[in-house]
């Protein structure tokens, strides 16, 4: 593997490093500070030494296929509570989003009511490295959701996840978005952030943690909005990416706190 090659591999894999290069995509042939710091952070996704050089197990990792369009994705994916009726689609079509398929699994996970955690929610945070920061499901967990499910889906995190902003810094913008994407919006000074699933004329039908307390789809009205983010794709887009048009009905979200 060339410098350029295991930055192309880097860049398939959603790390952003940099708009130097002829793509303006990072990839330039140079062995830089962004290029080593994704290397940095792609090692510690796989367990190994965080050197920020290319060795040989590095390499090896970068060229093993990507967790996103193999023979699981055929299934039928299982929510631990069923999808509300007009959502059945997801079902099918999530199978081939790899961050939708692992957010349609966990619809239906609630935050503990009163005193304690739900201890599923806190094993997300050990899950993704934040265990000893993330200690009760009592804080805003939209973030700590779309880091998990980015997690296990073979994406790289972005910097601070429980920072719903932060997922502005996520794939590659979008104008747009559809199926699959994530939608971050504004809260006083913070943010929400949460998986697109469909749009009503006004509203985004999203589905994301810690709305109402819980994992569900819930609708949020297109404006104000921060921005859409897409996933990178190693080799193809899913033919299930999509605008997707739905009827005006269903909560809309005014509890994300």
């Amino acid at each position: 593997m060339t410098t350029a090659d295991i930055q192309r591999a880097l860049v398939a894999l959603g790390y952003n490093i940099g708009n130097t290069g002829p793509k303006k995509d990072g990839v330039d042939g140079m062995l830089g500070g962004r290029t080593s710091a994704a290397l940095k952070a792609f090692q510690a996704s796989r367990g190994l030494a965080q050197t920020g050089m290319p060795n040989a197990l590095t390499l090896i990792a970068l060229a093993a296929p990507r967790p996103s369009l193999g023979p699981e994705q055929n299934a039928t994916v299982k929510p631990v509570k069923p999808l509300p009726a007009k959502y059945a689609y997801l079902l099918s079509d999530a199978s081939a989003l790899p961050m939708l398929r692992e957010a349609v699994r966990l619809h239906g996970v609630y935050e503990k009511a009163g005193p304690g955690s739900n201890p599923e929610i806190l094993s997300w945070a050990r899950e993704v490295g934040l265990g000893s920061t993330y200690t009760d499901d009592a804080t805003a967990w939209c973030g700590l959701f779309a880091a998990v499910v980015a997690k296990r889906a073979g994406y790289p995190l972005v910097s601070s996840p429980l920072w719903a902003r932060n997922w502005l810094n996520f794939g590659t913008p979008v104008a747009s978005p559809e199926l699959g994407d994530i939608l971050v919006f504004p809260r006083g000074t913070g943010g929400h952030v949460a998986i697109y699933v469909g749009e009503d004329a006004t509203h985004y039908h999203m589905l994301g943690g810690n709305q109402s307390d819980q994992v569900n789809i819930m609708r949020r009205a297109k404006k104000p909005f921060l921005g859409a983010r897409r996933p990178n794709f190693q080799d193809r887009e899913p033919s299930a990416r999509r605008v997707v048009r739905l009827t005006a009905t269903g909560p809309v979200s005014t509890n994300e706190a």
